[in-house]
């Protein structure tokens, strides 16, 4: 009795258990935020995680500074390189507008005025960058043009440096998305805008040095609207566009870039760009997981082998065990496997090379792309792979033009051998007849 007991329990328990894991979790719904336009991808494997009114063309006000630093990036050779800041600097600015007040004759290095870009978003500073890079700020917009261009934007067009207010000025949250990307994603401009406070040394025009401190409240400490999983960004604001952010956060290998845009600026109204951003990263921590998706022992698939000494075929793995960030409500093991393996191979293979790979996706969303390496080894079969090289010597189109040709001499050659022993016999009876 007692061991029909405790078989029941254990039957029980195992059910139970196989009922609590077939089920994936269920996403929680999405926070509401005051932000009209947003765009939120996932960095580990690009799908789009969030996205509301991504496409609406809109302004970006400072956001623009991102590709102001790519395109300087682009150009810079030495950051210790000293700037000499001229008046034109402030020629299309407003007054008020984000600065470190630079002055008419002021000495600066390209690393210090990056840092103000970033930091303080300051807009003489831009200005003062794309002059001495370029002796025109317009050329410089060009490039800037050029840059959102190649990275695939659609809906972007800049007029200015700095993104003060214009109509020809514009973009969208889905093609901001595009641009952050490529500016976390370089390694020269990530340093700048993951960086909260930085410290300018007294110039040739300041007596005392210049604390720049951030204007993404995510990563400043002191902040109530920090956020420690979130590690840098860059803020942008004017009336017309309203409160914008671009932030990247990570915890636990999973990372997001959020482009939140157009919280609409009223006088006395609150900023809650910081805090739809922190409410965007929560819910999408909690509805995002680092799942194992194929280990390097599973069998992915198997192809014929050439001129093998023992057997013809030859199993595939993955590389390496596979891992990605999918959303919580998706089960791994109903991803879709997309297998591409090299036209023909032939022995010998070591284990480990490298015959192909496999990507695994889900409704458009391409989530592992790995190499796929030989199992186990193949030798060659010595017989096999001589008679291979002589198909491939007789295969060769020009050995076959010249097989062709000599076969033609022959032929022609024994119809000329053929005609002239005709014409031997002939004489010979010509002989015999006249005796």
């Amino acid at each position: 009795m007692k061991q029909r007991v405790l078989i029941f329990i254990s039957v029980f328990a195992l059910a139970l258990s196989c009922f609590c894991t077939a089920a994936p979790a269920e996403k929680t719904p999405v926070p509401d935020v005051t932000a009209r336009n947003v765009y939120m991808i996932n960095t580990n494997t690009g799908a789009v995680a969030y996205e509301k009114n991504s496409d609406e063309v809109i302004y970006p006000a400072s956001l623009t500074k991102l590709v102001t630093m790519l395109v300087a990036a682009d150009m810079v050779t030495d950051y210790n390189e000293i700037v000499t800041v001229t008046d034109e600097c402030y020629d299309d600015l407003v007054v008020g507008s984000s600065n470190i007040n630079l002055k008419d004759g002021e000495m600066m290095t390209v690393d210090d005025l990056m840092y103000a870009i970033a930091i303080s978003s300051a807009n003489e500073a831009a200005n003062a960058l794309a002059l001495h890079l370029c002796g025109d700020i317009s050329e410089f917009v060009d490039k800037m043009n050029d840059k959102a261009a190649q990275l695939g934007t659609k809906n972007t067009n800049f007029v200015n440096t700095h993104g003060l207010h214009d109509e020809n000025h514009y973009t969208t949250a889905s093609d901001m998305a595009l641009i952050a990307s490529a500016a976390f994603s370089n390694e020269t401009v990530k340093k700048y805008i993951t960086t909260a406070s930085h410290e300018i040394s007294a110039t040739n025009k300041t007596d005392e040095p210049r604390t720049l401190v951030t204007t993404n409240s995510l990563i400043r400490r002191n902040s109530d609207q920090y956020y420690r999983y979130c590690r840098g960004g860059k803020t942008g604001s004017t009336t017309p566009a309203g409160y914008n952010l671009i932030s990247l956060a990570e915890k636990n290998d999973v990372g997001f870039i959020l482009v939140a845009m157009h919280v609409v600026r009223e006088s006395g109204g609150t900023n809650t760009v910081f805090s739809d951003s922190r409410k965007l990263y929560d819910w999408a921590f909690q509805n995002y997981k680092s799942a194992k998706i194929a280990s390097d022992s599973d069998i992915i698939t198997e192809v014929e082998v050439e001129l093998s000494a023992k057997g013809d075929h030859l199993i595939l793995l993955p590389q390496k065990n596979v891992y990605s960030v999918i959303p919580v409500d998706l089960d791994e093991t109903t991803l879709e496997r997309k297998i591409e393996t090299q036209e023909k191979i032939f022995a010998p293979v070591a284990a480990g090379d490298e015959l192909g790979s496999v990507t695994f996706s889900k409704d458009g969303v391409t989530y592992a792309k790995i190499p796929l390496v030989a199992g186990v080894d193949i030798k060659r079969s010595t017989v096999l792979y001589y008679l291979h090289l002589i198909e491939q010597f007789f295969s060769n189109i020009w050995v076959r033009i010249v097989c062709a040709a000599l076969g033609v001499l022959i032929i022609i050659y024994i119809i000329i051998m053929i005609s002239n022993n005709r014409r031997r016999r002939r004489k010979r009876l010509r002989k015999r007849i006249r005796f």
